[in-house]
């Protein structure tokens, strides 16, 4: 059973958790996941929240036959509904990154939305205000792909923006899990005298086996 499954299921037995409290139920670190998890199961329709004093509350939506049926296509039969580069093993994998890299420099690092000045605003995978610490991480395993390489320069211009619009400088990093993959931006490339020209860090920090083979997993569906 796949952690969104154990959240969708302990929600319906148990209504009316706050996602602190199903984090500590159902022993899912860190915490981040869950929210993203939450999320998305809200996106699909098959959970609600409520307000409750300071926290949200996490309650089931009684499925009609449609709803039901896209419950079970999103929750329980992931293979090749997904787009490429955008798998719940993937997402999974890159908070569990950031929480990771966060504990390594001792700062909590949390998903941070950035304001325009001209309307509308951008995400950042990891953000901490005080040291300033931006990060994005990139849950792939092996060499990246022409377009795999566009992705991640983009979110080297993602940091590089994101630091210019809240005023400060900080430390930049660029979190890979795997060396392969971060092979051709630690080299003599020009995307990696690019890096290095606007201190943009290199990080790799190697998933534990069991998310590291559920990435492998979602990466063949994806070539297929």
């Amino acid at each position: 059973m796949t952690n969104s499954e154990r959240v969708l299921s302990f929600v319906q037995k148990h209504p009316g958790h706050a996602q602190r409290e199903i984090s500590l139920r159902l022993h899912i670190t860190p915490e981040q996941q869950v929210n993203t998890i939450l999320r998305n199961l809200m996106k699909n329709g098959v959970l609600r929240r409520q307000r409750d004093d300071r926290v949200f509350r996490y309650h089931s939506v009684p499925a009609s036959r449609g709803s039901k049926r896209r419950a079970d296509e999103t929750i329980a039969q992931p293979t090749g509904a997904e787009p490429p580069g955008q798998s719940r093993e993937q997402q999974e994998a890159e908070v569990w990154l950031v929480h990771r890299v966060g504990s390594e420099f001792g700062v909590g690092l949390v998903k941070k939305r950035v304001p325009l000045d001209e309307g509308g605003w951008f995400e950042v995978d990891g953000f901490c205000r005080s040291p300033l610490v931006l990060c994005q991480a990139w849950a792939h395993i092996g060499s990246p792909k022409s377009a795999q390489k566009d992705k991640v320069m983009a979110d080297a211009m993602r940091l590089l923006f994101a630091s210019k619009c809240l005023g400060r400088s900080g430390k930049l990093i660029l979190l890979f899990s795997d060396r392969k993959a971060a092979a051709h931006f630690q080299g003599r490339s020009w995307m990696a005298q690019c890096l290095r020209e606007n201190d943009i860090s290199i990080k790799i920090i190697e998933l534990p086996p069991r998310l590291r083979v559920r990435v492998l997993q979602a990466q063949e569906r994806q070539y297929r």
